[in-house]
């Protein structure tokens, strides 16, 4: 059985039954070799089973209490060791206890260098430098990732490589720079090619995807997507599937498709609930609840939105539900609801608040700002004034023209056409201070247009 899992690491839960229906074979093996003799056995399975703990059982304290019974009876194999050390670095990174999950990784790698197994030490290096990743700390990671590179180079492990070009090159995407990405994307599929490793070519795909997508080559964007979910589909992984159509999905809204961006966001969702990804869902939701408030489907964004706070709410994921609460501001602003918008808006607010995120606050005080031009004119002009405060905290330059611009237009609404016109005018100069000459031309025009 051991043999069975192993076999199946990392394969997809839901779609080897021959292996779903050992599931429960699995338990009572991790139970037994929990109190017997035999440490073999145990570091085997406690280091094989990550996937199916997690995905199947969701059962982390199990898992958590079968590495240590194989810390505590550990096996006279120090490879193995090395892997149950490296399972347990997985378990504590999941759990978010870096300074722990760490100190694991590098008792791992010092194993693996010991038995002389270059690959598994450059496993090591990766799962480390994703802790730093996780840490906001790029410069570390990328550090890392790179070392990892060349170990798996020296060991002529192409897949390792491709691994480890997947890691920099989506590092180098978040941190927006978006060119050595796609050529680190790029270098990762010839190495997966050269491995005919269908599901890392999956991942580069998506990956190319998404930069060209950011370089708004729509076009070619989406023939990345395609590519990378008919190898997903090959390989029958949902949650590359699961991804891959939520990408389309929010592509094809970009582009007014909106027919086949319902489409997409329908299937990555119902992919996301068969693997119970509360996170996958809750996103789509949220795109979902966009799409739907565009297409003025009301009821569809209201619902939506509210299943995804919801989702966000249950697993902690509190700036993603201020996200959320927005969105349902704007269904509810939509619907002339504007209480129920007001509320949200001021909760999705303090939210961002209590974790000191001014930029935040300051878009949620402009949400606000802009239910009371229905409302309050005045109030509104005073909300723009507080969100152009906190705008300024934030170092946003455009933030601080925009609510200058927005109070200036609210100013000639209430008839007072000098005070109009010097918030306008000062909202071009910023715009103009700040590199949005668009912005500024379009602010000194309507200043101009107000007659004394």
């Amino acid at each position: 059985m051991i043999d069975l899992f192993d076999s199946f690491y990392d394969a997809d839960a839901g779609r080897v039954p021959e292996v779903t229906a050992e599931l429960d074979n699995l338990r009572k093996a991790a139970d037994y070799l929990k109190t017997a003799v035999d440490a073999h056995r145990l570091a085997r399975l406690s280091a094989i089973v990550r996937n199916w703990m997690v995905t199947v059982f969701h059962d982390w304290d199990g898992w958590e209490d079968l590495l240590e019974a194989a810390r505590a009876n550990p096996s006279p194999e120090p490879e193995e060791m090395a892997r149950v050390y490296q399972a347990t670095g997985d378990l504590y990174s999941f759990r978010h206890r870096m300074e722990d999950a760490l100190q694991h990784y590098q008792s791992a790698g010092r194993l693996f260098l010991e038995t002389d197994n270059p690959n598994g030490a450059a496993n090591s290096l990766l799962a480390a430098g994703d802790v730093f990743r996780l840490q906001g700390e790029p410069e570390k990671a990328l550090e890392l990732f790179t070392q990892a590179l060349s170990a798996y180079g020296q060991a002529n492990n192409r897949g390792g490589m491709g691994n480890a070009l997947l890691l920099i090159a989506e590092l180098l995407r978040v941190e927006g720079r978006y060119e050595p990405a796609l050529q680190a994307f790029i270098r990762a599929m010839e190495a997966f090619i050269a491995e005919n490793q269908r599901l890392g070519q999956a991942a580069a795909l998506r990956g190319i995807g998404d930069v060209l997508a950011h370089r708004r080559d729509y076009t070619q964007a989406l023939n990345s997507y395609q590519g990378a979910l008919t190898l997903f589909e090959q390989v029958l992984n949902q949650e590359g599937e699961a991804n891959t159509c939520w990408s389309m999905g929010k592509l094809l809204f970009k582009q007014s498709e909106y027919a086949e961006a319902q489409r997409y966001f329908t299937r990555a969702l119902e992919r996301f609930q068969a693997l119970q990804d509360p996170l996958g869902q809750a996103n789509t939701l949220n795109s979902m609840s966009e799409l739907a408030l565009q297409r003025g489907e009301l009821a569809s964004a209201l619902q939506a939105a509210r299943a995804a706070a919801a989702l966000y709410q249950a697993i902690g994921m509190h700036k993603e539900l201020a996200g959320a609460l927005a969105q349902l501001g704007d269904a509810y602003k939509a619907g002339k609801q504007f209480d129920e918008a007001l509320a949200v808006y001021r909760q999705a607010g303090e939210i961002y608040d209590e974790r000191e995120l001014p930029r935040f606050s300051a878009d949620m005080l402009v949400a606000q700002a802009r239910v009371f031009l229905h409302t309050d004119p005045q109030r509104a002009i005073d909300v723009f004034q507080q969100a152009g405060n906190l705008f300024n905290q934030a170092q946003d330059g455009y933030g601080i023209a925009m609510a200058h611009g927005n109070i200036g237009l609210e100013l000639h609404t209430l008839g007072r056409l000098e005070e109009a016109r010097r918030y306008l005018n000062h909202a071009a100069e910023l715009f103009d201070q700040f590199g949005y000459p668009g912005e500024a031309e379009e602010m000194r025009s309507t200043a101009g247009s107000i007659q004394a």
